[in-house]
């Protein structure tokens, strides 16, 4: 058995689809509720008690009684893929908290595999701080006796998700130019009217230029 989506040791923000894979060979998957999922955290994180999704209420619950759902799989042979992807929490999810999937598969003849899959959740934004230029600031001064170039020979600056104890760190950064009511083309131009459009990769994650 396999827990693809979400992935083991991931980040997400939500959650709209649970899947992954399971085989009942030789013997083959029962026909029907073979494959049972459950998604729950623990409170206190590492050991505390489980509060498990319940399928029917659509809350966490510390009981059991409806922690376990039938997934659908797309056959009993072979290896099957499995899916969930309604009455999930959605963005029902605390932020900073480590989730756990997990699943047995029965064969036919009621053979049991489990398996458990952990990820965390992160809902909190990162802060991008820019270093050069400074905002506010003047530039493109040449300087002379006693004054101070100021002039920009690139752009630069900070990257932090740092905000609690469990974050997924900057993943990549990505700046705009803007002049007038046009964004920079990353080329030769401000001719891009929409910042959707303009977005420009840098170099570098938590120090990017």
């Amino acid at each position: 058995v396999f827990v693809g989506t979400p992935a083991a040791g991931g980040f997400v923000n939500n959650i709209s689809r649970i899947e992954g894979t399971a085989s009942g060979d030789l013997a083959g998957l029962k026909a029907a509720d073979a494959i049972q999922v459950r998604l729950y955290y623990e409170f206190p994180t590492g050991g505390g008690d489980k509060y498990f999704w319940d399928w029917n209420t659509l809350l966490f619950s510390s009981t059991t009684a409806d922690g376990n759902r039938s997934a659908d799989y797309s056959s009993t042979v072979g290896t099957a893929v499995w899916t969930i992807d309604s009455g999930l929490p959605a963005q029902n999810l605390l932020s900073e908290t480590t989730f756990y999937v997990g699943m047995d598969a029965y064969d036919h003849n009621d053979l049991m595999t489990s398996t458990t899959i952990s990820f965390w959740v992160d809902k909190t934004s990162g802060t991008v701080v820019s270093t050069l230029p400074v905002n506010g600031g003047y530039y493109g001064g040449a300087g002379g006796p006693g004054v101070t170039p100021r002039l920009i020979n690139a752009i630069s600056g900070m990257a932090l998700d740092a905000e609690g104890d469990t974050v997924s760190s900057v993943h990549s950064v990505e700046i705009t130019i803007k002049r007038g009511i046009n964004y920079w083309n990353g080329l030769t131009a401000f001719d891009v009217p929409a910042q959707a459009d303009a977005w420009l990769p840098v170099s570098g994650t938590e120090y990017w230029t």
